[in-house]
């Protein structure tokens, strides 16, 4: 899992910016097919091992998870039925 390591580093110096990156990976990890791309499961377990050490709040990850992931829905259910609609006609 060395490919994780630049960004778990980077979340480490700046926690601040920690959330914006788990809304990110929620977000990516949801959208049509970028979840076959990014390795959100993996990367959300490192940020469940962040909070568990104290160095994440609890609420914060919890909400930002689940923002990006209805985002992500969202967004992959409006490209498909933008694309359908486009094919339909």
């Amino acid at each position: 899992m060395h490919y994780l390591e630049p960004s778990l580093s980077f979340a480490n110096q700046y926690p601040g910016l920690a959330y914006i990156m788990v809304f990110l990976t929620a977000l990516a990890e949801s959208a049509l097919l970028a979840g076959m791309i990014v390795p959100g499961g993996i990367m959300v377990f490192a940020f469940a091992a962040m909070v568990a050490t104290g160095q994440l709040a609890l609420w914060p990850v919890l909400l930002m998870a689940i923002a990006g992931a209805m985002a992500g829905d969202s967004l992959g259910y409006w490209l498909g039925y933008r694309s359908r609609s486009s094919h339909a006609q």
